[in-house]
């Protein structure tokens, strides 16, 4: 027999991206799911208090943890913070036995990020070492060449602050952590290395630390290009649930009317699903400006096709409010100090 359960979905933005089961709790946001009778009692299970005195569904709420990690698909539930709410009734005195936690809700109602902690992957700190891209730290883990902690290191190897890596016997450090404002030049890929032999913007770049860009501009697009060795800042920034801004100036095919900018800042339909709204004015009869904070593939391009405007060129004025200022095209700048702390405040 199916029971329905309300289910709350906190926004995005919430601290702790937490999903709240609830039996009684009035909130804004309420989904229905169908629980079997027989998750119930796991539920209630998982609620008890630290005395493991049992607990009423009705009277207990569950937080559940989902973490995504980069894998595709693949979701990890960590169910350690639970909470449970006494005194409306008695406590029931016995439970039947527990059944799994997956057959508790569906995940795909539930609320999903990336892990955030001070780990990071053995592939992505060879490659803040400078030894290697991550593609090419992976072959040297394949081949034996790094060990952690005197342990023969794996692809899924995980290394924390005081972890000890070594390559060839030879002790690594991380690089110092750097920050670059590039202002990318048309017909430049965003990448580290192009098998086609193109300019990249890596190659751009003459810094003693190895960066790499944070998201992606395509080839015939040019402007502000954020580029670091920062990991976690670097996931956070390209991640869409932080909501980065990023300032775009297009022109057009045409001359889009208000009508056209209108449907623009209320969101396009495009094949992908609906964009959020944009914040768009008009610099000229052909060119506008577009504000977002999406990041999907051509979004720009898209949303103007869509508008009846195809892009003619396009230009990214600032990202995550960093301007390019007096930089040429091909010119790059360190970000200051207070730029940095900045950008962090963004998103941690």
């Amino acid at each position: 027999m199916a029971v329905p359960l309300d289910v709350t979905v906190l926004p995005a933005d919430h601290e702790h991206d937490e999903i709240l089961v609830a039996g009684v709790r009035e909130t804004p946001r309420r989904r229905r799911l169908d629980v079997t009778e027989a998750a119930r009692p796991e539920l209630a299970r998982l609620a008890v208090d630290l005395e493991q005195r049992p607990a009423s569904v009705d009277e207990v709420e569950l937080v559940l943890r989902v973490v995504v990690v980069e894998e595709p698909l693949e979701v990890r539930r960590h169910h350690d913070h639970v909470r449970a709410e006494r005194g409306h009734a008695e406590r029931r005195a016995h439970l039947p036995e527990p059944v799994a936690l997956a057959e508790l809700v569906d995940v795909s109602e539930c609320v999903r990020h990336a892990a955030n902690n001070d780990a990071v992957r053995l592939n992505a700190y060879l490659a803040r070492a400078g030894v290697a891209s991550r593609r090419g730290a992976d072959e040297l883990i394949k081949a034996g060449r790094v060990r952690v902690n005197g342990e023969p290191g794996a692809l899924n190897t995980f290394v924390e602050p005081t972890d000890r890596v070594e390559l060839d016997g030879r002790a690594l450090e991380p690089q110092e952590l750097a920050y670059v404002l590039l202002h990318k030049p048309a017909g430049v890929v965003t990448t580290a290395r192009d098998p086609h032999g193109r300019p990249t913007v890596v190659a751009l770049v003459d810094h003693e630390a190895r960066v790499v860009p944070v998201g992606r501009l395509d080839a015939d697009t040019t402007g502000a290009l954020l580029l670091t060795n920062d990991g976690p800042l670097a996931h956070r920034l390209a991640h869409p649930r932080y909501e980065v801004e990023k300032v775009y100036e297009a022109d057009v095919a045409g001359e889009p009317d208000d009508a056209a900018l209108e449907r623009l800042r209320r969101g396009v339909e495009l094949d992908d699903g609906p964009t959020a709204p944009a914040h768009v004015r008009r610099l000229a009869p052909s060119r506008v400006e577009l504000a977002i904070h999406e990041g999907r593939k051509h979004q720009v391009k898209r949303m103007l096709e869509a508008a009846g405007h195809p892009v003619a060129r396009l230009h990214r004025s600032r990202y995550a409010g960093l301007g390019l200022g007096r930089l040429g095209p091909g010119e790059w700048r360190a970000l200051t100090g207070p730029e940095v702390e900045s950008l962090r405040r963004l998103v941690f």
